[in-house]
Parts: C-alpha cells; sequence; structure tokens
C-alpha cells in the first residue's frame, strides 16, 4: 500500500466520564482541533479514534487498540494528538510506542500543543521529560483523590457501595446502616447454626438445600442499588467461603470497617486486602446482630491472635519457614499425582467404554456422544473467551498467535518422528506395525470421507463458508482428474 494512501489516524482520549448524546464536548473539540490541522497541514483520509472516560495510566481502552491493530496491519501513516498527555500518562508505555514501535513501522507521530513531530527528531529532545511530567501528574492527582477518601474514612464517612448482607440504606441517608429484617433473620440462623457447632461447610449445604437466596441474589432483587455483584451461576447455591466471610465481618457487632483494601500501586486495578493496622474501625454506629455479640467478637479475636502468631513465626524462624515451603512443595507434589491418577483412571474408563461401543452397546454409544458434546461445548467456549480478550489485548492476540505456531511445529515433527519411524518398523517386518499402519490410513480415510460429507451437507443447506470450501474442493478433485486422465491418454 502506498505511503500516501495510508490513514491519518486522529486520536482523542478523555478521562472524565461525561457522556452527553454519545461523547464528551470535549471529544468533540479534540475532534474539530485536530482536523482543522490535518486539513491546514496537507493530511488526508482522516478517520477519527476516541477514548472518553478512559484513564491516560490505562493502555487497554477499545479506540487505542483499534488503532493498534490498524498501525500493526501497516494502514497507518500519520497518528496526531493534541498533546502527549492525551495520548497516555505512563512514560514507559508512551516511550515505546512512540520511540521503538512507531518508528518500526514507519509512522509519524505528531503531538500539536507540545511541537513534537518524530518527522523533526531533533526537535524532540525535550519528549522524554513531557512523559515523565504527564505521569507525575497522574500520580499526584491518585495521591489527591485517595487523600480526599481517606480524609472522608476518617470522619467514619462511607465512600463505596457496598452493604453488608442484613442491611440496607435509605437514599436519604447513605451513611447509616438499617436492619433489613429479611435477610437479618437469614444471618441469625447461619450464626444460631455456628453456636450449635455447625460447620461453615454444612451451613452452606442447609442453605442451599432450603433454597435461600445468596447474598448477591438477594441484593439484586430486594436492594439493586447496591448491587455490585451480578455474576452467579446458581441463586440458591451458597459456599463455605460467603458463610465464613459474614461470620467474621465486624459489621454484625454494630461497627463501621472502613478501607479494607488498598491499592499500592496508581497504574494498575489491582488491591490487595488491608492490614489490620491499616483498618479504620469506628464502634457502634448501627444496630448490632446483639444475640451474638460475644460469640463474634470471641470468634474474631481468635482468628486475630492465631494469624498474629502464624506471621510472627513465619517471620522469626528461618526453619519454620523452610518447613513450610517443603510441605507446600510435598502438597504440591500430591496434588499433581492425584490430577495423574485421576486422568489415568479416566483414560482407562473411556477405554472400556469405547469398547462397549465397538461391540454395539447403545448406551455406551451415548455416553461418549454426550461427552464429546460436553467437551465440543467446553472448548467453543474457551476459544470464544481467548478470541474475545486477543481483539481487545494485542500484546495477548500476538503471544497466541506464537504459541499455536510454536505447538503446530513440535506437535506436526512429533508425529511425522512418529510415522517414519512406524514406517521403519513396518518395512523391517514387524507386524504389529504393519497392522498399526493399516488401521491409520483406514483411519485417515474414514476422516476424509466424514469430513467431505459434512462439508457438502453444510454447503447444500446454505453456509456460504462451507459452500465456498466445497466449490473449491470439487475445483481441486476436477482438477486431478483430468490430469491423470490426461496422463493415462499420452
Amino acid at each position: 500500500m502506498a505511503k500516501d494512501n495510508r490513514i491519518t489516524a486522529l486520536y482523542e482520549r478523555l478521562s472524565r466520564d461525561d457522556e452527553m448524546q454519545g461523547e464528551s464536548n470535549s471529544i468533540t473539540n479534540q475532534k474539530k482541533y485536530l482536523e482543522d490541522y490535518a486539513v491546514q497541514h496537507g493530511f488526508g483520509n482522516i478517520q477519527h479514534f476516541s477514548d472518553d472516560g478512559y484513564s491516560g495510566t490505562n493502555f487497554n481502552r477499545p479506540a487505542f487498540n483499534s488503532l493498534l491493530t490498524e498501525i500493526e496491519a501497516g494502514r497507518v501513516g500519520t497518528v496526531i494528538v493534541k498533546d502527549m498527555s492525551r495520548f497516555g500518562r505512563n512514560y514507559l508505555q508512551v516511550g515505546f510506542y512512540t520511540e521503538m514501535m512507531f518508528p518500526k513501522k514507519n509512522v509519524r507521530f505528531i503531538a500539536v500543543n507540545n511541537g513534537v513531530d518524530s518527522a523533526n527528531p531533533a526537535d524532540n529532545d525535550f519528549t522524554p521529560f513531557l512523559n515523565i511530567m504527564n505521569e507525575w501528574y497522574a500520580k499526584d492527582t491518585s495521591k489527591k483523590i485517595k487523600a480526599v477518601f481517606k480524609a472522608k474514612m476518617r470522619d467514619g464517612k462511607r465512600v463505596s457501595g457496598a452493604v453488608p448482607y442484613g442491611y440496607y440504606r435509605k437514599p436519604e441517608d447513605k451513611q447509616t446502616l438499617y436492619v433489613d429484617e429479611a435477610s437479618a433473620s437469614v444471618v441469625r440462623r447461619i450464626f444460631q447454626l455456628a453456636c450449635d457447632g455447625m460447620g461453615a461447610t454444612a451451613i452452606a449445604d442447609t442453605l442451599s438445600e432450603d433454597k435461600i437466596l445468596i447474598p448477591s441474589a438477594y441484593a439484586r432483587q430486594n436492594h439493586p442499588e447496591d448491587c455490585q455483584c451480578t455474576n452467579y451461576h446458581d441463586p440458591y447455591t451458597w459456599n463455605a467461603t460467603t458463610v465464613g466471610y459474614i461470620l467474621n465481618r465486624r459489621e454484625y457487632l454494630g461497627h463501621t470497617v472502613l478501607g479494607k483494601t488498598t491499592r499500592d500501586n496508581f497504574k494498575t486495578k489491582r488491591k490487595r486486602i488491608a492490614n489490620e493496622d491499616e483498618l479504620l474501625v469506628f464502634y457502634n454506629t448501627h444496630e448490632a446482630m446483639a444475640e451474638y455479640k460475644a460469640i463474634l467478637e470471641k470468634g474474631r479475636q481468635n482468628n486475630r491472635k492465631r494469624s498474629e502468631k502464624m506471621r510472627e513465626l513465619r517471620m522469626s524462624d528461618p526453619e519454620y519457614r523452610a518447613k513450610m515451603e517443603e510441605k507446600e512443595r510435598l502438597a504440591l507434589e500430591r496434588e499433581k499425582k492425584r490430577q495423574e491418577r485421576a486422568t489415568k483412571k479416566k483414560k482407562i474408563a473411556l477405554a472400556e467404554l469405547k469398547e462397549q461401543a465397538e461391540k454395539g452397546n447403545q448406551e455406551a454409544v451415548r455416553e461418549i456422544e454426550e461427552r464429546r458434546a460436553i467437551a465440543r461445548e467446553r472448548s467453543r467456549k474457551s476459544a470464544e473467551k481467548r478470541k474475545q480478550r486477543a481483539e481487545n489485548d494485542p500484546e495477548y492476540a500476538k503471544y497466541l498467535e506464537e504459541r499455536n505456531a510454536e505447538y503446530n511445529r513440535r506437535h506436526t515433527a512429533r508425529r511425522k518422528e512418529q510415522m517414519e519411524a512406524l514406517r521403519a518398523r513396518a518395512e523391517a517386518g514387524d507386524q504389529e506395525a504393519q497392522s498399526q499402519l493399516a488401521e491409520r490410513k483406514q483411519y485417515q480415510v474414514r476422516a476424509t470421507v466424514k469430513s467431505y460429507r459434512k462439508m457438502r451437507d453444510d454447503a447444500l443447506s446454505g453456509d456460504p463458508i462451507a459452500k465456498v470450501r466445497y466449490e473449491k474442493t470439487l475445483a481441486m478433485r476436477r482438477e486431478a482428474y483430468h490430469a491423470k486422465k490426461s496422463e493415462q491418454t499420452a
């Protein structure tokens, strides 16, 4: 493709989530500004890439990923942004794209307000410092926002929308928790069962049998404004983790606990559980499940003492740490062996099932078909997830391509070696090898016939892809037939 015909990509970004009529006015202004610049300087084939509501530290943006895809395909000649901060606020990432990727792909980069133009490299000496300052701005903004949230939490104010199961908030009072009697009765029942000596797993099984809605399903049905989790498999299936979490929450004592999670790096979304000394606890802020106060306090103290003791041992005793590491290694080995035994057992069972199916056992045939259908569906869903992720993540797409190429190379080489060894044994007179070789040839013939029939049926049913493949196959077969006939008559 000629360079003059390549796309002039105008990239706009705004981090504020202001979406009036589909995109914010600032995005509109950026578009007009960049269009005027492009027209005045003779750039053609203009195409916009706009990300509205995305932070500059986050490079996983839809329009940005689309732009990278076009660049990788060689269809972009110039990228123009209003200033360097619109492109991004991570100086390492920005430097990678502007100083390595774009020159490699022969893409010109222009940041209008900063006077940056890769066509004039002598004038771009200050660009790395601009990127560092843009990242510092994002870091400083993050610190200020965190400081505001911290100040609110120190005053005992909630800054998240999470509401403990068993409570709700009134629209006019977002800071106080009120008892929701319907779900509170379930909470009280959980504690009563725990007091009776029942474990978390047994409690979860009991609630599941009684068809009681799990906390996320209950919130979605009764308090959708406070519901933060809508992704669950079964609204009535409880698990031990949820029960244990309820039993350990100090909110049921009537206390407010803030700052449970924290983020150490403003560049990532990864959070960690806050340490005990990082938590902000305010006592007697709302109505407690009073009859279970002693049990809750005792369990919380025991858990804290046990975790503190374990932490002290790990930090102060190298021998103990080595012992625990060895214990973990042995546990991993046992798990690996268990998985290997389970896999071997499944293979033996499947072989027996296939043997019964070959003897005409219809029940075995149906079971094999059901297993294959389940495996195909699982494989299809997994492939869809990989495809969706690859579409949004160019690095992952590249990794998948390299991994598949390496697998095909190794798999093909291994199969080729096995087939050559089998042929050599068969030529040497090994009857077992001759039998295996004959079986493989028969299998290949059956597989080819089966694939051809399926392709033909799909084409006749109107599948456009199958129709194209079928027509190509017929053309190849006709060509091979005429070539063979010509050789015979010659």
